[in-house]
């Protein structure tokens, strides 16, 4: 491998390694403060990719090029599995009448004041949609993402 591409490599592996550690740590930190099972579960799960990437990162540095990239590869497979499971788990459990009463709370209300009552009603009706799309679109973001270090992780270890 060359320089340049094992210091992209190095770069790209540290990046995704240490930021799935910080929001694991993070995501930990804040569940544990608010008594919540599953982000408690998220952050944990997000903390041991994490370390497993680092620690594959070190492994691929250290010479062990085809294991190590063969690893990182799957970590990366199982990450998307991983988060597709909690982004399956969201996008099932929105709530449409907690989602509308949200709406019917201020700050939101006094938003919805400002607009006719005809759009106001086509936002509160369409809200749950509008969300399910946003969680749609992460998880198509984050599936690309991980399957594309997954093919670079092995294309590297080749």
């Amino acid at each position: 491998m060359s320089e340049r591409r094992s210091s992209w490599f190095a770069f790209l592996s540290l990046l995704s390694g240490g930021s799935l550690l910080f929001c694991g740590l993070a995501s930990t930190l804040v569940s544990v403060a608010i008594w919540s099972l599953l982000g408690l579960t998220v952050g944990l799960v997000l903390c041991v990719h994490g370390a497993f990437e680092l620690r594959m990162r070190r492994a691929f540095l250290g010479g062990e090029t085809d294991r190590a990239s063969r690893r990182l590869a799957w970590n990366q497979i199982a990450l998307a599995g991983s988060l597709s499971g909690y982004f399956g788990y969201q996008f099932f459990s929105i709530d449409r009448s907690e989602l509308t009463a949200m709406l019917y709370r201020d700050p939101l209300k006094s938003l919805l004041e400002l607009y006719p009552p005809e759009v106001a009603s086509t936002l509160v009706r369409d809200l749950p949609g509008y969300v399910s799309i946003v969680y749609g679109g992460i998880w198509f973001l984050v599936v690309a993402g991980c399957l594309g270090m997954a093919i670079y992780y092995r294309r590297s270890g080749s």
